[in-house]
């Protein structure tokens, strides 16, 4: 098992904007016919700084599996907190929502866990978060 970094490679440079004390939304493309998930691995999605209020985070399927295969939305790669669990990647426009706020005092990242071979499916995947300013 292996982690993975998917904040490279789709055109997306910046891995958080320098805004504080506002909601930022990022999203991310995951076409698995171009970066074929591996059963097991968990795939670096977003980072976040200390001091993040996560908000919300999500899966929608654009493109279907084939198959009934799941992904999971982690804030981290020792998978502390779940986000979201099992989102379902056979059915079109599933989406799958994490919409309570957990603060992060440290910082981390929100990995994505295939939970099996995944390699036909396009899907995004969003996280909406503040960062507090710690000076005034």
């Amino acid at each position: 098992m292996s982690t993975q970094d998917l904040i490279t490679g789709y055109g997306n440079f910046s891995t958080y904007p320098e805004y504080l004390d506002r909601p930022i939304l990022q999203k991310r493309y995951i076409d698995t016919t171009v970066t074929p998930l591996t059963s097991g691995d968990r795939y670096k999605v977003f980072s976040y700084p200390a001091n993040t209020l996560i908000l919300r985070a999500g899966v929608i399927t654009e493109t279907v599996e084939g198959a009934a295969d799941t992904v999971d939305l982690e804030d981290d790669t020792s998978a502390t907190t779940t986000l979201v669990n099992d989102h379902d990647l056979n059915t079109e426009n599933a989406s799958s929502e994490y919409a309570g706020a957990v603060f992060k005092a440290t910082a981390g990242q929100i990995s994505l866990l295939a939970n099996a071979a995944i390699t036909a499916a396009k899907f995004w995947v969003y996280f909406e978060s503040m960062q507090f300013q710690t000076t005034d």
